[in-house]
């Protein structure tokens, strides 16, 4: 081989050997690089994550108060529902013995005059057969 190709072809293999070790020291700054992004990226996600937490947390104490809150409110708009459906209830009761006693005693009345009728009606009976026995 002659000398001028001997050497181009040396210049050549020196060539390839700096740009792999250049592309190993390339690739070595790339992966520190990318391992202090990711290191980055976590610390920011985790932090994000800490703050979206406490949020929730607040908002979790906040609709534990409200849903309290409405849990009274319900409670008190049914115990007053209790109270005017029991005085209905009772107002129901009233009107209907109320009018029970009136049948009541309009049965009593009806029944009563019934037997005095009766009683009138025996009571004449020999009056009237007295009569009707003159007049035969």
């Amino acid at each position: 081989m002659p000398v001028e190709q001997a050497e181009i072809l040396s210049e050549e293999q020196a060539r390839l050997i700096n740009d792999r070790l250049a592309t190993k020291d390339d690739l070595a700054l790339l992966g520190k690089d990318l391992r202090r992004d990711f290191a980055d990226a976590e610390e920011r996600t985790d932090a994000k994550l800490e703050k979206l937490g406490t949020e929730l947390r607040h908002e979790m104490d906040g609709l534990r108060h409200e849903i309290g809150d409405l849990r009274k409110d319900m409670e008190a708009k049914f115990a007053g529902m209790e109270e005017r459906f029991n005085a209905k209830l009772l107002n129901m009761e009233e009107r209907f013995n109320a009018k029970l006693d009136k049948l009541g005693l309009q049965i009593v009345n009806k029944l009563g005059g019934l037997i005095v009728a009766g009683i009138v009606v025996i009571a004449a009976l020999p009056v009237l057969f007295k009569y009707f026995l003159h007049l035969s």
